[in-house]
């Protein structure tokens, strides 16, 4: 699946964040309130990074999901803040392959222009990344509808312009339509995630949404079907860049700290630690592009790959994280030392769009089938 432009676009992206993006940059955005930088979005966007899942003919990159993948692989290596995965996967995806003429048109140029921000807002408060339990109602109205209802979570919907979203017809079949963020009856609230990102609680009175912005009226399961696993699937892969990131820092910190007249990395317990972290880092990533594959081809396979990439990346993230504080002893937990920044992001990352124990509850189901 790895070609030689994707291996150009890895090395370009990950150029740009480590002059861009070093932790020096998340660390000066922590207690702002947007949570991102409009001066490295227009950077992302004069790249071809906002646009990149875009369609040609609305002046985006016109390039797919495994590409999309690769940058997102090396913004979690960077820990890039703000509403990239949120404008990409939340709003670009179901809007490109959805959306009317009009509102492709309306919408996508400024995205990949950088004008314009998306996001999403599928699930509700208590419903656990269960689109199924989506309570919103939409009422039909003239050529649109009227949504009322309240969302949670949505990234960084406090700073996007347009609001992707879920609700059900008065027949309870599921819908997909975009709000426009400044509409009459939208009130949104955020609340900072452990990792200084933002997420927002987005309550709908019935907002007015014109018939060209209605996705899918009565048939958009398998449409938030799609969004929603790719969704799982770039959030682990935001998890194996920050746990491959972490890996490298343990291994030079293990390599120059010397103890005893050695190196710390000498001694047993270290490499092993180092080996065993490793071992999660090369499974994390053979899983999270195993579910790239399936969702770019559209395999049968593409829930259980999908369920099993995030739940290891997950925990993996988190574990690798985790023992790369332990490699760096005392420092590692001080304030001025990066590695606490990987961890918080491992833990927030592994929260979101379900955690193991939801994925492996997936996997369980598909692969072995609900024992009665």
């Amino acid at each position: 699946m790895t070609t030689d432009i994707h291996e150009q676009l890895r090395r370009t992206a990950r150029d740009l964040l480590q002059k861009e993006c070093p932790p020096s940059h998340v660390r000066s955005l922590i207690g702002d309130e947007r949570g991102y930088s409009p001066e490295l979005w227009r950077i992302m966007a004069d790249v071809g990074w906002t646009g990149l899942n875009v369609p040609e003919e609305h002046e985006g990159a016109g390039l797919g999901f495994a590409e999309l993948a690769i940058v997102l692989e090396e913004a979690g290596r960077a820990l890039l803040p703000g509403p990239f995965l949120a404008t990409t996967v939340l709003g670009v995806m179901p809007i490109a392959l959805a959306g009317s003429e009009e509102a492709r048109s309306r919408l996508l140029p400024g995205v990949a222009r950088g004008e314009i921000i998306l996001t999403g807002a599928y699930f509700e408060p208590g419903s656990w990344f269960d689109w199924s339990a989506v309570s919103t109602v939409a009422k039909a109205s003239g050529a649109g509808f009227t949504l009322t209802g309240v969302k949670f979570p949505s990234p960084f919907a406090h700073v996007a312009d347009y609001i992707v979203t879920t609700a059900r017809d008065e027949g309870g079949k599921l819908g997909l339509f975009v709000v426009d963020a400044r509409a009459a009856g939208v009130a949104v609230s955020t609340v900072e995630t452990l990792d200084w990102q933002m997420e927002g609680e987005v309550a709908l009175d019935e907002v007015a949404v014109p018939g060209e912005f209605v996705l899918a009226s009565s048939d958009g399961e398998s449409m938030v079907e799609r969004v929603v696993r790719a969704a799982a699937t770039a959030t682990s892969l935001l998890s194996l860049g920050a746990a491959s990131k972490a890996l490298e820092m343990a291994n030079e910190y293990a390599r120059s700290r010397v103890a005893f007249g050695r190196p710390i990395g000498a001694f047993q317990a270290i490499k092993h630690k180092l080996a065993n972290m490793l071992v999660d880092v090369e499974a994390g990533r053979a899983l999270a592009y195993k579910a790239v594959r399936t969702i770019v081809e559209e395999t049968p396979d593409v829930a259980e790959a999908v369920a099993a990439a995030k739940a290891w990346c997950s925990d993996a993230a988190r574990h690798v994280t985790n023992e790369a504080m332990q490699i760096h002893g005392g420092i590692g937990y001080t304030w001025e030392h990066d590695m606490h920044l990987y961890l918080r992001r491992a833990q927030a990352l592994a929260r979101s769009f379900g955690d193991a124990e939801f994925h492996r509850d997936a996997v369980a189901r598909l692969k072995f089938g609900d024992a009665r």
